[in-house]
């Protein structure tokens, strides 16, 4: 075959006159300009025109149509996903899920043990694990909304749960009526469960499978097995109560602060460890004064978080410090803890106190 043969064909190109040659794509006058739009007229399209009507089938009719349209989304229904699998439920035959409390904004479409009648595979045909309203925080802090079903598991097995475990310690009865206290360990519970994030529940799944760092808070509570094993130390009745309970041996302190039953009792007995500190020590804000006990000094003192300059007394620079590490990072300019102590100038000051006080107005 000749070297004719091996080159490929080309299609042959009119010659252009010399004199519509553009140097460098420019439009030097009239004429030009004309020749360019003669030769581009078959690409150009009208005005009411869509370069998707390039496409039309010979002999279809065009409809005119609008290519944008204005509408009010306020009037438009509320959609979990713009992107529907063929063959899945519609949305409007999915089932409302109830809110427990006024104050949630955030539904549970899937929690890997249930499919809530047809919410999964809405979408693009993965599970919904979660629905959130406008400004929801449920992914970071997942019990939000729903603290109050949660605290109810403390009771399910004994509705009596939080009275009973009140009277395990007899001594509370000294300082707390058996309402206050019962409101006071289910308010600090609350607390805990509405600032559980995601940190906590990785602690949780971890202990579930083995895991166990012993001075890492778990469960509803969120307090440390190495606060139950003291616990478990200085009160039998608390030991006893968690073996009858199927908690005893290795591990049993992080297995029961993961099982809501146990909640209650670990709480009395947390308040009575509250309770024998006091005791035995002197307010640390007001030299030679004992502590008083009573509702508010035991609620802060269950996470106390002011820290003070002892430096300087007369003006102690009161404050809350609610970050991660705070006492480590307040020891180092020099400031303490201000713990044990019942000073209102403290109280007033805490965080955590008014976060707790907050959730005693959600109390019924």
């Amino acid at each position: 075959m000749s070297d004719e043969a091996d080159k490929p064909n080309e299609i042959s190109k009119p010659a252009a006159a010399a004199e519509t040659i553009l140097r460098g794509a420019v439009i030097k006058n009239q004429a030009q300009q004309e020749n360019w739009r003669e030769v581009q007229q078959h690409h150009m399209l009208e005005q009411e025109e869509s370069a998707t009507d390039i496409f039309f089938r010979p002999g279809t009719k065009k409809e005119a149509s609008q290519k944008f349209e204005l509408y009010d989304s306020s009037q438009e229904p509320i959609l979990l996903a713009s992107n529907i699998v063929p063959g899945s439920a519609s949305t409007e035959s999915v089932p409302q899920l109830p809110a427990t409390t006024a104050e949630a904004d955030a539904i549970i479409a899937h929690d890997f043990k249930q499919d809530y009648q047809g919410l999964r595979n809405l979408g693009l045909g993965t599970d919904v694990v979660r629905m959130t309203s406008p400004g929801s925080d449920r992914l970071i802090f997942p019990y939000r909304g729903t603290e109050d079903s949660h605290l109810a598991e403390c009771t399910i097995a004994n509705p009596a749960a939080w009275s009973e475990a009140f009277q395990a310690f007899p001594e509370l009865v000294k300082y707390l009526s058996a309402e206050t206290a019962s409101k006071l360990m289910k308010a600090l519970v609350r607390n805990e469960l509405h600032n559980y994030d995601v940190k906590d529940r990785m602690g949780d799944e971890k202990s579930h499978h083995g895991y166990i760092n012993p001075r890492e808070t778990l469960g509803y509570a969120q307090i440390a097995p190495i606060g139950v094993t003291k616990f478990c130390a200085k009160y039998p009745q608390l030991q006893e109560f968690l073996a009858k309970h199927g908690h005893s041996g290795q591990k049993a302190e992080a297995s029961a602060l993961l099982d809501p039953k146990c909640v209650p009792m670990i709480m009395a007995a947390k308040l009575q460890s509250e309770v024998d500190d006091f005791k035995h020590t002197s307010d640390k804000m007001r030299p030679g004064k004992s502590v008083e006990i009573n509702a508010r000094s035991l609620a802060y003192a269950y996470n106390a978080d002011v820290y003070y300059n002892p430096k300087t007394p007369e003006n102690p620079d009161l404050h809350a410090n609610v970050l991660p590490k705070a006492k480590e990072l307040e020891h180092v300019r020099g400031y303490e803890k201000a713990y044990p102590t019942s000073d209102e100038r403290v109280l007033s000051k805490s965080e955590h106190l008014k976060n707790v006080e907050r959730q005693l107005r959600f109390l019924r």
